[in-house]
């Protein structure tokens, strides 16, 4: 009896953790092998800019405009575990916050905010027109959480001038940690 209550524990266990899947990017869900998951961005128009280590760099269409991707994946397993999408940088506080909202409006309407921040660092200050200058010395904290089940969703403007969206997969994260955690082991 112990045993059959075991196994069923760990059968549900299983269903369970299986149950809650993988968070999707543009419908497709980050997980698997990362030229798998390539070739299913190829699909939707992106091509192939560079293959770095464990990350390849993508461009094409995302929300309506030009975007880079870079896709995280794991060193060993090579399983895709992180999407960042990076909009063409812009020279002006006017577009950028502008193309932040827009996301962050289009984001609040599909997913649960967990948190978000809008403002800028001392001596910084909206409205005194130096708000390009403290978005390139990493002063400026426009930042969006969205936290699901599978993971976490990120909108922020970049220290770049850029707008970005993180997809990050909580599974395979962690499968990244274990994987890198292994190989410095294995290094020592």
């Amino acid at each position: 009896m112990k045993k059959f209550l075991l196994l069923f524990t760990l059968l549900f266990s299983s269903l369970i953790m299986n149950a809650e899947g993988h968070l999707k990017f543009m419908g497709v869900e980050i997980n698997g092998k990362a030229n798998i998951f390539v070739e299913k961005m190829k699909a939707k128009g992106f091509r192939v800019k560079d293959n770095l280590e464990n990350a390849f760099v993508m461009n094409g269409k995302f929300a309506g405009s030009n975007a880079q991707l870079f896709i995280l994946y794991s060193p060993i397993t090579k399983t895709v575990c992180k999407v960042v999408a990076y909009f063409e940088e812009k020279d002006n506080w006017d577009s950028l916050k502008s193309q932040y909202l827009k996301l962050k409006e289009a984001y609040d309407t599909k997913y649960p905010i967990v948190s978000a921040f809008d403002f800028f660092c001392y001596p910084y200050n909206e409205g005194e027109g130096d708000e390009m200058t403290a978005v390139k010395l990493d002063k400026c904290r426009y930042s969006t959480f969205y936290e699901l089940q599978e993971g976490m969703i990120v909108i922020k403007i970049s220290e770049f001038a850029q707008v970005s969206v993180a997809y990050e997969d909580s599974k395979n994260i962690n499968l990244l940690v274990s994987e890198q955690n292994k190989k410095i082991m294995n290094d020592i």
